[in-house]
């Protein structure tokens, strides 16, 4: 299987979002599971591919789709927050893999985000939050999957997560294709028009 390069040249086809505290071994192992699935999936995990803090939005702008890897405490991070924030600003396509193990960080009650006082954060951060426990709510349709250990489990969510990057790749080319014929189609009538008017502009009578 193979997916087209990222748009941006430095980009990647997946930005994984995570809390450092319980959520870094879990993104570590389904980055590679994604590698193992699909070679030339390219993924932003920040131990990796962080240099500058300064720039985690660019990174955020430069990826195809956006993940969350959702462990208790992820919206009280303002850096999460700053990932998200900028992710439903620019309609990423987003997917959010719930982590069920109490042991390893999973939120308290499936279905419910514990989400912090959104009167005590900036306006943008407070509508992203809202907008994320909207998709939780929506379950399967607002993007969630669920994250286990058992293996026959563990290889179905970077199943579902190469899908997910597929259609996106394959929605991206129709675009890009339809802009093409558009831009095709203009430039085309415009030359037209302008040979038609050449041959109908009256020539300049002898004197």
């Amino acid at each position: 299987m193979l997916l087209l390069p990222p748009r941006h040249d430095c980009g990647f086809h997946l930005f994984l979002s995570h809390l450092h505290r319980n959520g870094q071994d879990q993104c570590g192992t389904l980055k590679n599971l994604l590698s193992l699935t699909v070679p030339t999936m390219r993924s932003f995990l920040d131990v990796d591919n962080l240099n500058d803090i300064a720039k985690l939005e660019q990174h955020v702008r430069e990826s195809e789709v956006f993940l969350v890897l959702l462990t208790e405490g992820y919206l009280h991070s303002l850096n999460c927050r700053r990932e998200l924030r900028q992710a439903i600003r620019d309609h990423k396509p987003m997917l959010i893999v719930v982590e069920t193990d109490a042991n390893h960080g999973a939120v308290k009650h499936m279905g419910e985000v514990e989400t912090p006082q959104l009167n005590t954060m900036r306006q943008e951060d407070a509508a992203a939050v809202q907008d994320f426990t909207s998709r939780m709510a929506r379950g399967t349709s607002g993007g969630v999957l669920e994250w286990y250990r058992e293996l026959h489990l563990k290889v179905a969510t970077p199943k579902c997560i190469v899908q997910v990057v597929l259609d996106n790749q394959e929605q991206r080319y129709m675009y890009d294709m339809a802009s093409i014929k558009l831009t095709f189609g203009r430039s085309l009538h415009l030359r037209m028009g302008s040979e038609a008017s050449m041959k109908e502009a009256p020539r300049d009578s002898a004197g």
